[in-house]
């Protein structure tokens, strides 16, 4: 027997752990037809496997159990995995006394003490009825199904990056979890433009024109002037003065004008940058010697306002949409979007990671920039223009991945892979992967793509995937 199929149960213990991804897989792989599942969680892991259950009765898994154990109490384990398979045994002999149906238990999921006593309990049945039990194991690291089985036979590795396909709603179904309307986006904007304005941030002098550009000619003109809080102190005829004076000025933060005073804006092109000019004068049907930010609104920005935020630094997570949509066939990257929103409700932010001191339970929200799904495995991505030169800007880098890092782990389980897309020098980049692949992520389900990548992110990201993927 050389497939996994070969090694499906009639009868499939799941532990259920604090992730439902390594269950939903296990359930989906291992569970012959018409077979039954029993989950086995502890008295915290009650929602998840109720949501679990209701998410395998959904993909055709009718007959499924669930029995609640003491998670630190070896003989409550015991117990109840025994009562589990003395129940299943009793319905089958009541059907089929002749049958031998096959066991088998996937302790992915569950604490140590749960793995460590359920697998002695199917251990020790099996052994005293003279039945075969198969126990498995899903390796998050490489993406394999291990078989185990009873003796002293060697474990068998089966590859399963892609015998399940696990979407985003079904990994938000599995956590309770919620998208905000009208998220996620799966179209780019503007992706000639965004495209272009990769290769620009690619050279560090293209980089520096844009940069200007943004804040002498789109921001002083587009922006709001702020009030300069008095006093303000001033100099006229070599004379200091101090008075309670009326001065505004625009700054980087300060909010946009409103939709109708930036209709009215024409806005001076980039210079010395052709190509850009180009590609957004072809995708906006504009050729004027000036850029009107109302030729943004029906090519993928509601208003003036969302497309001055696009040409600010939201353009990095359409470019990113693009080269995952641009990826070779053969890496089977599924549901690739951007602008993906998340809601917890309260009941799910009590007790768990995702609470923030201050506010109260149901305000917990938390967005990725671009995602994508290759099988089961979710790739998040977190984009920033930041270049990390300016102070702070390295930890504002540093902040972004491992907000990301985290809210991937909690959502696509040890399987899920981060990366950053910024605008830092490679000397840069190498210190800052090594590092956060030290601190949270040894097993290297981290990556960074400075400016030296842009240009060819596609490639960078296509082979960073086959790495992930274990089929690079």
């Amino acid at each position: 027997m050389n497939d996994l199929q070969d090694y499906q149960v009639d009868h499939l213990v799941l532990l259920v752990g604090s992730n439902p991804l390594p269950n939903a897989v296990a359930g989906k792989l291992l569970t012959a037809p018409g077979g039954t599942i029993t989950l086995i969680h502890s008295e915290d892991g009650f929602p998840l496997a109720r949501r679990l259950r209701a998410w395998l009765r959904h993909e055709g898994y009718a007959d499924i159990e669930v029995f609640q154990v003491q998670e630190s109490n070896a003989d409550s384990v015991r117990e109840k995995v025994f009562a589990a398979i003395e129940q299943y045994e009793s319905k089958v002999a009541g059907t089929n006394p002749a049958r031998a149906a096959r066991m088998g238990l996937n302790y992915t999921g569950g604490s140590k003490v749960m793995s460590v006593h359920a697998y002695r309990a199917l251990e020790q049945w099996a052994s005293r009825h003279k039945r075969a039990a198969i126990f498995s194991y899903l390796d998050a690291r490489t993406l394999q199904m291990r078989i185990e089985q009873m003796g002293d036979r060697p474990s068998l590795p089966f590859s399963v990056s892609l015998k399940v396909e696990i979407g985003i709603h079904d990994l938000l179904t599995l956590h309770g979890w919620e998208l905000r309307k009208g998220s996620p986006t799966t179209t780019p904007v503007l992706p000639e433009s965004a495209t272009a304005l990769l290769a620009i941030h690619s050279s560090e002098a293209d980089a520096t024109i844009w940069n200007d550009w943004l804040y002498e000619s789109l921001f002083r003109s587009a922006r709001k002037p702020d009030f300069i809080d008095p006093p303000f102190w001033v100099f006229q005829a070599g004379n200091e003065l101090e008075g309670q004076l009326e001065v505004r000025q625009t700054k980087f933060d300060s909010k946009w004008k409103n939709n109708t005073d930036l209709r009215k804006l024409a806005i001076s092109w980039p210079p010395d940058l052709p190509a850009f000019r180009k590609a957004m004068s072809n995708e906006l049907g504009q050729h004027e010697s000036y850029l009107n930010l109302a030729a943004g609104r029906g090519k993928g920005c509601k208003d003036e306002q969302d497309f001055c935020k696009w040409l600010s630094g939201t353009w990095l997570e359409s470019a990113v949409l693009a080269a995952l949509l641009h990826c070779p066939e053969e890496l089977h990257l599924k549901e690739c979007s951007m602008d993906l929103k998340v809601k917890v409700p309260d009941n799910e932010t009590e007790n768990t990671a995702f609470q923030t001191s201050g506010k109260k339970a149901g305000d917990t929200e938390f967005q990725f920039d671009v995602v994508a799904i290759r099988g089961y495995q979710l790739f998040a991505f977190s984009c920033s223009t930041e270049s990390a030169r300016e102070r702070g800007g390295r930890e504002l880098l540093k902040s972004k991945l491992f907000e990301a890092y985290v809210r991937a782990r909690q959502m696509g389980g040890d399987e899920a892979c981060v990366a950053l897309i910024c605008c830092m020098e490679q000397d840069k980049v190498g210190k800052l992967q090594k590092e956060m692949r030290r601190e949270i992520s040894p097993e290297g389900r981290i990556q960074v793509f400075g400016r030296e990548r842009l240009a060819n992110l596609t490639e960078y990201i296509a082979d960073w995937i086959r790495q992930q993927s274990k089929e690079g």
